[in-house]
């Protein structure tokens, strides 16, 4: 079966798809990343700036790719074009064992970390309920809860994606106001000190060293991953030339100014030193203006907004599984239709189901990000210089879609120095990343052999 045969998604579940991912762990895991690595609330906001135009100019190339290929699998598909078969089925390898699971495990680390904050709140109770376990064991059950809904049907996990992007736009809304109210309205007990109120300008401290803007740069870039996600389905889209652009040109500028808010209200409230030391940094926010109560409440929703996260990733994860094994990457059992579930593509949701529990439960939340980073960035860096190539190899190819020949340029400079900071700063991670691509080309030529 094919479900790219099956035209069922509309511009809204593409930008929901977008939007999903991205707002779910990463505004609430990467500010204090962010403002360590810059150094300066000034410098932290353009760090977020410069990080969702980088993500921008990534979908763009992406958009355009797309509208040339409508097919699912993203740069599965773009690959195998522009360079050849290997280069796609490394990364059908690499997004099958690693990207998509591993990119999984991380929202539903934070959702674990979340769920587990609106049931203690900051309290310093140190039982079962506050252990890594009770982490992960929450983790597990977002993740089981996200795989039974996926099941049920081909659209499901789409229109789950929808009830997930309306609450994740009332949980912005509602930051937005705790922050307003907080600036404007202290406490009783007097007026408290914020990053706005006590800073003589919003970038005194801002980092010299480059190095450690990088490292800020990488974490706001980890934040807007998942701008690709709508290509994994572009197959499905059912006006794919027409809502491509549409739903990368609404979805990128919503996300950016989100962020941007999101951090003011939260420099409104809290002081830079309490940015940079926040663990679960919604919590401490609501917590300092409306109490104990009120933060187990917002941590509540902002689980529920990794639970959306999760469904997007796990949603495109077996999309991308399923269109490898129907390229003949896997076996054939994981490109097979569950007539008894309306052709839900169930073998391949399974398998990326049980390799995330796998990171779930042996990986941590640094040494993930870590190593997806460099991995998924080698593979964006090889796509969108795949954009230069069909330029210049193919000007005459049929595009509905054309961006600058600037945007994939400014790109492949970000994401090569990115890639090139991660190898640095984590030597470990990025050698493990490698010697799996390096596994996967040994398998793929023992299978031509």
């Amino acid at each position: 079966g094919s479900l790219e045969m099956n035209k069922t998604l509309s511009w809204f579940n593409g930008v929901s798809l977008v939007v999903g991912m991205q707002i779910g762990s990463g505004i609430f895991s990467s500010p204090a990343a962010i403002s360590i690595g810059a150094g300066s609330a000034g410098a932290s906001l353009i760090v977020w700036i410069l990080a969702g135009v980088l993500a921008w100019t990534g979908a763009c190339c992406y958009v355009e790719l797309g509208t040339m290929l409508p097919v699912n699998g993203s740069s599965q598909a773009y690959l195998s074009y522009i360079y050849g078969p290997m280069w796609s089925f490394l990364f059908s390898w690499m997004v099958v064992l690693l990207l998509k699971p591993g990119s999984a495990a991380i929202i539903a680390i934070v959702f674990g970390q979340y769920s587990q904050r609106a049931m203690i709140g900051d309290s310093t109770y140190g039982g079962f309920l506050a252990s890594e376990l009770m982490q992960k064991l929450l983790a597990i059950a977002g993740l089981s809860l996200i795989t039974a809904i996926n099941m049920m049907s081909p659209k499901s996990g789409a229109k789950s994606s929808n009830l997930f992007f309306v609450l994740k736009s009332v949980l912005i809304a509602i930051i937005l106001c705790i922050g307003l109210y907080g600036s404007y309205f202290p406490p009783l007990s007097g007026p408290y000190t914020t990053t706005l109120s006590t800073s003589a300008s919003l970038f005194e401290g801002t980092t010299d060293s480059f190095g450690k803007m990088a490292v800020a740069i990488y974490a706001g870039v980890w934040a807007y991953d998942g701008w690709d996600n709508v290509n994994y389905v572009a197959g499905e889209l059912r006006h794919c030339n027409r809502d491509f652009p549409r739903i990368i040109h609404l979805a990128m500028p919503l996300v950016i100014l989100s962020y941007l808010l999101i951090n003011l209200s939260y420099y409104a409230v809290l002081t830079l030193d309490e940015v940079k030391q926040a663990k679960a940094i919604a919590l401490e926010f609501t917590t300092k203006v409306l109490g104990g109560f009120a933060g187990q409440l917002v941590s509540l929703l902002i689980a529920l907004s990794c639970v959306g996260s999760l469904n997007a990733t796990v949603f495109t994860a077996t999309r991308a599984t399923f269109s490898a094994a129907q390229r003949g990457f896997l076996p054939k059992v994981f490109s097979r239709l569950n007539e008894g579930r309306a052709n839900t593509p169930t073998n391949a949701l399974m398998l990326n189901t049980v390799l995330t529990l796998i990171y779930v439960v042996a990986g941590a939340f640094r040494s993930l990000i870590s190593l997806y980073g460099v991995a998924s960035y080698t593979f964006y860096l090889m796509t969108v210089a795949g954009v230069l190539v069909l330029k210049y190899r193919e000007p005459e190819l049929q595009r509905s879609y054309r961006t600058w020949w600037i945007t994939p340029i400014v790109f492949c400079g970000v994401a090569l120095c990115l890639i090139l900071r991660g190898i640095i700063e984590q030597p470990v991670q990025a050698l493990v990343a490698y010697i799996l691509m390096a596994l996967g080309a040994g398998v793929y030529l023992v299978k031509l052999w």
